[in-house]
């Protein structure tokens, strides 16, 4: 077998030779619904379990032996020189939101298989086992909790999000992951255990787009991570009024609005608008005196996601809207300052207007700030330099599986790719990912390949060498992952 060399660049693909993702990708457009509607693929659905099965399926052809761990995630392991060395584990999520792109998370897949097969047809040697993982329902729409797979991998996941409501059918979480082939409660049973073997991991790294401009303004490929924003979101925040009570009607909620007296109408739809400039008003001026205090960005970033009045009508007295706020801040005492102020600025406005208002403060979801590996970027960005790939160090606004696996303590990267900026939209990506004329370009792509190459065939990463008492796969089943039965 070669010895690897970062000045050797045979290795690097070339946009030629990366036709084996664009037979991948072509295979998993099989859920696109075209333009203007995009690709819907819910977390623990059908459609997420047949692109799982894709990947598999080419994962095998490679040499891969396939396991399912209790909560669903695949992991494909492609055997090493020394079993017993910590794998490198690489991989992302196949899910997206409703009417989302072809290549928010399935790029990471995609990108990890290729890094594998480049690695083996130039005929390098993975000085231990390579795994790639496919996480499942990394997006939060669907089931209002964010990398829902990796968390219980991680063992952070808790009960009560098995009973979190879909967001298209109702039904709750533990129902759809039953339909999928999880053993609920095995899985239950489980939960607070990692499902992965930590100390049978030497580094995970997660390719991913790039979900800004920053690298293409900037003229950049790549971009490597240094840390994932926190963020915090509550369930639409209510502002709505009630009849005096059930035997005397109050025409003033939801009555005829032009045979109601102004003076008698109540306004939550006010409420609810002044709660959003007003709430604006004060996290800029939040992040601005957090700068000043800490000496450093804080980054406070905020956007109204969802508004609304519930069945409204065009000569109807609203009772009743909404608004939801995305939250998110690389400071966790900002974040916590931030939803503070959501609460308090939100009653204040409701006592203003003499409405009512519930913000379900105990359904928030929050995530803090995760830190990643600053000596693996560092190395990749070192790397990236020497295979003359454009790129720098960064931050990443949006969360990622990668922050759930850092928070157990394990040597985590986050890569980003070069493209337009768009995600979680049908215009994603929306000329082809292969051409030289497209927004991610074929040489991005090999861009981000070429590094990760690098990681699974060196001898010499800066991470400390250890010997395990077992294989990955060992490790893998003690924890509850079985082999993953071939398609019929």
């Amino acid at each position: 077998m070669p010895t690897i060399s970062t000045t050797n660049q045979e290795f690097i693909p070339t946009t030629e030779r990366l036709a084996f993702s664009k037979q991948v990708f072509d295979a998993l457009k099989v859920h696109w619904q075209g333009d203007g509607i995009g690709m819907s693929r819910p977390g623990y659905g059908n459609k997420e379990t047949e692109a799982m099965q894709i990947i598999c399926d080419e994962a095998r052809k490679m040499g891969a032996t396939i396991y399912v761990d209790p909560a669903g995630n695949r992991h494909a392991v492609f055997k090493g020189k020394d079993r017993y060395k910590p794998v490198i584990k690489m991989g992302s999520h196949l899910d997206s939101v409703e009417r989302g792109g072809q290549f928010d998370g399935p790029l990471g897949v995609v990108v990890a298989l290729q890094t594998v097969k480049i690695a083996q047809e130039a005929g390098l040697e993975f000085p231990q086992d390579v795994v790639v993982t496919m996480w499942r329902n990394e997006e939060s729409p669907m089931h209002r909790q964010f990398g829902i797979g990796s968390k219980a991998a991680a063992g952070l996941l808790t009960a009560a999000v098995l009973d979190n409501p879909n967001l298209l059918d109702g039904r709750p979480l533990r129902e759809h992951m039953a339909e999928q082939g999880v053993d609920v409660a095995h899985l239950e049973a489980l939960l607070g255990e990692q499902l992965v073997p930590k100390d049978n991991i030497l580094h995970y790294a997660e390719i991913h787009i790039e979900q800004h401009t920053s690298l293409k303004n900037a003229g950049l490929q790549l971009g490597f991570v240094t840390a994932i924003a926190g963020n915090v979101r509550f369930p639409p925040a209510r502002f709505f009024v009630e009849a005096v009570n059930d035997d005397l009607f109050d025409a003033s909620v939801g009555g005829h609005s032009g045979a109601v007296e102004q003076r008698h109408k109540k306004f939550p739809q006010l409420a609810a608008a002044e709660f959003m400039l007003l709430l604006n008003q004060r996290l800029n001026e939040l992040e601005a005196a957090e700068i000043q205090v800490k000496g450093k960005n804080v980054r406070l970033v905020h956007t109204v996601t969802n508004m609304g009045i519930p069945n409204a009508g065009p000569t109807t007295i609203p009772t009743e809207a909404f608004v939801q706020m995305d939250i998110r801040a690389l400071d966790d005492e900002t974040l916590i300052k931030a939803a503070d102020l959501y609460v308090l600025t939100a009653k204040e406005v409701a006592a203003k207007w003499e409405v009512s208002f519930e913000a379900s403060e105990h359904k928030k979801v929050t995530q803090t700030v995760q830190p990643l590996s600053e000596k693996m970027a560092n190395w990749f960005q070192a790397t990236a330099k020497s295979l003359n790939i454009r790129s720098h160090l960064t931050i990443s606004g949006a969360g990622h599986d990668a922050s759930n696996i850092a928070a157990i303590d394990i040597s985590t990267s986050l890569t980003f790719v070069s493209h337009n900026g768009i995600s979680h939209n049908w215009r994603e990506l929306p000329t082809n990912i292969f051409g030289e004329d497209a927004y991610v370009s074929g040489s991005n792509v090999a861009a981000s390949v070429a590094p990760h190459v690098v990681l699974i065939t060196s001898n010499d990463l800066p991470l400390p060498t250890r010997k395990t008492a077992q294989t990955f796969e060992e490790a893998l089943m003690a924890r509850g992952s079985k082999p993953l039965a071939l398609a019929a």
